[in-house]
């Protein structure tokens, strides 16, 4: 047995040695400061400083580079980069890196620390037209990222493709799904981007042991290594390389009423009218694929045009739909069907991709039909569309819903301008989504775009895109993986992820399973209820359903000035609306793999309910003073509870020191209004200071933060033995718009003893004080004027 196990030693450690030799570093040089360039294996290898931040490493001759957008700005060239006793350091703002010829190893390093490695790129390979570059993982350390996967948060020990694919009716455990990224996140605080558009492949070490493997045989030779002193603080240093989300328009955080699909214009009117009627919030609502089609064998698509005979007077519908406050959203495809009027026209233009022969290229067994796709890389292609978005805009259409942008049927052959199926395979929604932008703003300079993609690419968050996670089974095994699917795409810089709430497919109606993920998705970017073959609509289901749900909906409405503060802080500086736990709280590395918790803001923690029949629930709770926003009950943090579970609330803790504000229900966001705001403070002795920062402005002007149309209100509170001071600094810039001349607030401050005396700007004023002895909390009313409450114990 020894003898046995001596020669697999032997042979590994061969095998092991043989594969670290292969990587030997010639003809070094450092271009004033500014490049390194030398040969690997004979493959010529250029590295540079991109930014302070960030590193660039290209593997010249290897893959063509085709463009993908996915960054903002230029290269730098920082200029540091030295030899110093024949060793080359490249220095950046907060870490240094440094080559090693003999065998080849470019090793990153925190200045805080110099002597534990924290990145080491051990090998760029380029063999059988395949490019790899290959990173030494640490034994403990963590990978997160690759977009939308139904997994657990760590991809440790996954091999993954680099794919766009849909899966129908998928659930827990699929690796690969609609939206992946080639951005892999480490434990360690740096990140890993490669640069292509193309099919690939990353291997986590799960074929090598401690070796992440990332590329591709088709386009891409570029990564970025991007080195951060913890995770948000990486996510903020990456926004600044490829882009944050531009603001939402507001109404697009509302209840978006969706199904598949609204079969006429009298369907869509009656439900809208019967959602209404039960003052359930609504604000937009998204016709799927028979406003152009007939249904089963018949569905046109690819003309884009209004089926007049079930939607004869559509205008009218979009025009009394707006008159009650409600968007109107259209889906729209990339496929052509080859029976309709417009594949003819968009041949004639040049606009679709090509076979070998120069003729449109036709998909023979696609879902609906003989299909070719938009060439969506060439100016052909994208006017081409466009003129087909342009007049329904016109007629009002609010809003656009792109389906199957993966493509989700993509064979190879398809020649487009930038380059064959399998080399732009997964830059095609992202490309799409850009056409739409740039076409859409020069139109419309100063209004928002909201476009649901389910597909992209890394940057596609700079073109108003919102991606959900495709066609997911109506089932439990369906909601489990919601959460790091949103996550995974979160740590992505894709800000506005979210899911067919209630489950697509492939399942009967179940009312829990519907009800806990409504009330998940309360606390999801965007909130769309969305199904086949069941209702998606709540007043569609029970009375025992109704009421539970609708309460849900009313508090996604009532946190509006919350969410909307969350989608500021997002175009900011890139901070995710819905953030992994470990952003903004201290836990433990072995607990960072969690995939049924999260972070909604920086306030709210979040467990969604992802099993049925849940009764008791144990919950870890971070470090810190937490509060159960639905009952006030205060728990010490850094342990866990044990938790009854009922059907009325998912657990939503709020961490001690925030500052929520909120308003009362509304219906949709033409009737948004902050005139009254209520802002709840959650004390607690354990926090002295606490601030916050509120953001307004009119829901719809796409350079409102540019041009400092919008107001603020920045929230401090300070407390000590037997005082608390809330401070409150309004600043209205150049806001005018939708700004109330006056706002009454309503300041409610958790967790606090009676006090013996409030003070409201320097003047007793107790009268505008009530304390609720059973829930411990004081209601100040204050005009938005008032510099400052005081509190004396």
């Amino acid at each position: 047995m020894k003898k046995i196990h001596i020669k697999y030693y032997l042979l590994l450690f061969v095998a092991l040695y043989s594969w670290r030799v292969q990587a030997q570093v010639s003809h070094v040089k450092v271009t004033d400061k500014k490049v390194l360039s030398f040969q690997l294996n004979e493959l010529p290898i250029e590295i540079s400083i991109f930014n302070p931040h960030t590193i660039e490493v290209k593997a010249l001759e290897a893959n063509k580079a085709l463009e993908t957008y996915a960054l903002v700005g230029q290269n730098q060239h920082v200029d540091n980069i030295t030899e110093i006793d024949g060793q080359v350091v490249l220095e950046g703002e907060e870490w240094i890196a440094k080559l090693t010829k003999q065998p080849f190893q470019l090793v990153f390093y925190n200045k805080v620390d110099l002597t534990t490695p924290i990145a080491t790129l051990v090998d760029i390979s380029f063999q059988n037209q395949q490019l790899s570059f290959d990173f030494k993982l640490s034994p403990s350390e963590q990978i997160y990222g690759g977009g939308s996967r139904a997994l657990d948060m760590n991809r440790r020990g996954e091999k993954l493709k680099l794919h766009n694919e849909p899966h129908y009716s998928y659930g827990w455990g699929e690796k690969n799904l609609n939206f992946s990224q080639p951005l892999f996140i480490s434990s360690n605080n740096y990140n890993i981007f490669y640069n292509s558009g193309a099919t690939g492949e990353v291997d986590i070490a799960s074929t090598k042991r401690d070796i992440l493997s990332i590329g591709s045989g088709f386009s891409g030779n570029t990564i970025y290594i991007t080195i951060g002193n913890s995770p948000i603080d990486l996510h903020h240093k990456f926004a600044s390389l490829v882009g944050t989300a531009p603001l939402p328009p507001r109404w697009a955080m509302g209840n978006l009423m969706s199904r598949f699909g609204y079969t006429s214009q009298k369907q869509a009117e009656e439900m809208l009218d019967k959602m209404q009627q039960e003052q359930i919030p609504v604000d937009a609502i998204i016709l799927d694929l028979y406003w152009f089609g007939y249904g089963q064998d018949n569905w046109r698509m690819g003309d884009l045009k209004w089926n007049t005979d079930s939607f004869p007077t559509h205008r009218n519908m979009i025009r009394n739909f707006k008159r009650k406050g409600v968007e109107t959203i259209l889906i729209a495809e990339p496929f052509i069907l080859e029976s309709t009027a417009s594949h003819k026209s968009a041949t004639k233009a040049n606009a679709l991709g090509l076979s070998e022969d120069g003729k449109p290229f036709v998909i023979e067994k696609f879902w609906f039909g003989k299909a070719s796709l938009v060439d969506v890389f060439s100016k052909q292609g994208q006017e081409w569309l466009w003129q087909k978005y342009q007049p329904l805009i016109k007629e009002g259409v609010s809003a656009w819903w792109g389906d199957l942008g993966e493509p989700e049927m993509h064979p190879n052959g398809i020649h487009y301008s930038l380059g064959t199926t399998n080399e732009v395979h997964n830059i095609y929604g992202h490309y799409w989504s850009k056409l739409l932008s740039d076409k859409y703003h020069k139109l419309y300079p100063n209004k928002r775009l909201f476009h649901l993609n389910r597909a992209g690419f890394v940057g596609t968050q700079r073109f108003s895109s919102y991606p959900w996670s495709g066609d997911v089974s109506r089932s439990w095994r369906g909601l489990r993986p919601q959460v790091p699917i949103m996550l995974g795409l979160s740590m992505g810089q894709m800000p506005y992820a979210s899911s067919d709430l209630g489950g697509f497919c492939a399942g009967p109606q179940n009312n829990e399973l519907y009800t806990r993920w409504l009330q998940f998705g309360v606390f999801n970017p965007i909130y769309r209820p969305h199904g086949a073959d069941v209702p998606s609509e709540v007043v569609e289901y029970p009375d025992s359903v109704k009421s539970i749900v609708k309460k849900a909906i009313e508090l996604r409405y009532q946190l509006m000035p919350y969410n909307y503060t969350l989608a500021w802080e997002q175009a900011v500086d890139g901070t995710p609306l819905a953030r992994p736990w470990f952003y903004e709280n201290s836990i433990p590395k072995n607990m960072w793999n969690r995939s049924d918790v999260y972070m909604w803001g920086p306030s709210f923690l979040v467990y969604p309910i992802l099993n049925k029949e849940v009764k008791r629930k144990e919950l870890f709770l971070p470090n810190g003073i937490w509060f159960d926003f639905f009952t006030g009950e205060r728990y010490l943090g850094n342990s866990n509870i044990n938790m009854d579970i009922t059907l009325e609330n998912i657990p939503v803790f709020v961490k001690a020191g925030s500052f929520i504000p909120m308003v009362d229900t509304f219906q949709n966001s033409i009737e948004y209004s902050t005139k009254k705001l209520y802002v709840h403070y959650y004390a607690d002795h354990t926090i002295p200071q606490s601030t916050y920062t509120w953001f307004n402005d009119d829901g719809e002007n796409k350079n409102s933060i540019k041009n400092n149309l919008f107001e603020t209100i920045k929230m401090e509170a300070k407390q000590s033995y037997d005082l608390m001071i809330i401070s409150f600094d309004s600043k209205g810039h150049l806001y005018q718009v939708g700004k109330n001349k006056y706002r009454e607030i309503d300041l409610v401050i958790h967790n606090v003893d009676n006090p013996t005396k409030v003070l409201i700007g320097n003047k007793d004023r107790v009268e505008n004080s009530t304390w609720n002895s059973t829930q411990r909390t004081i209601t100040i009313t204050i005009s938005d004027n008032v510099k400052e409450v005081k509190l004396i114990f």
